[in-house]
């Protein structure tokens, strides 16, 4: 008996939240990725103040639904990647939910604005991956999110900014700085902002952060 995978274009249900722009002109969409076992409607709630008004906000689920038992029947959360980190390798890579991203944009017709893309822990990590994919990416900002040098390509054409808490229990806050030091050697720009005293979270303290990053980098 021999174990084989193929990869196959299959149909796939793209859920998302959408905020659409209050301004007269639709400058840029901004996309969020959530974390693993999250859904994108639960990081439009606490983001969407940080971002300008005159942005079209697209939160989608990831491509991965995963069932979790309660007490008053199952809650879904989704994934975009599953890694194994006993063995340091994926059981199913990012190729999927790049793809998967790409398609969506282009089926709504947005390939062409600017975009922006922000990303949450396991969303911050694919968000690079993602835009390096896309067109007309400006921007990416990773919250509690890592990345290894040796995935990443070897050009991107976008700014990359970081927001960490030192207190972080899931992704290592020293880690991801140093990670993104090396980004200046790839000729890559963009800041690392640590928040003292916040742990794996979305709050206030991140949020308000957030908003000052976007506002600074204006498309």
């Amino acid at each position: 008996m021999k174990t084989q995978r193929l990869y196959l274009d299959a149909p796939l249900p793209f859920d998302y939240v959408e905020l659409e722009s209050s301004g007269k002109e639709e400058k840029e969409l901004i996309l969020i990725l959530h974390g693993y076992l999250q859904k994108g409607e639960s990081l439009v709630h606490v983001l969407s103040d940080a971002c300008p008004k005159d942005s079209r906000v697209l939160a989608p689920n990831g491509p991965f639904p995963i069932p979790r038992k309660t007490e008053s029947g199952y809650k879904v959360g989704y994934s975009w990647y599953f890694h194994d980190p006993v063995q340091n390798d994926y059981f199913v890579d990012m190729r999927t939910s790049i793809r998967f991203l790409c398609s969506a944009i282009d089926a709504l017709g947005l390939s062409d604005i600017p975009k922006r893309i922000i990303g949450f822990s396991q969303g911050g990590y694919l968000a690079p991956f993602v835009g390096n994919a896309m067109k007309n990416v400006r921007q990416v900002i990773g919250i509690s999110s890592g990345f290894l040098m040796d995935e990443l390509p070897t050009r991107l054409n976008f700014r990359w900014d970081g927001i960490h808490g030192d207190q972080d229990e899931v992704v290592d806050c020293e880690g991801a700085l140093l990670a993104h030091s090396k980004l200046a050697t790839m000729g890559i720009t963009g800041d690392f902002h640590v928040l003292h005293g916040i742990g794996h979270e979305l709050n206030e303290q991140v949020v308000d952060k957030l908003k000052a990053v976007l506002l600074a980098c204006p498309i």
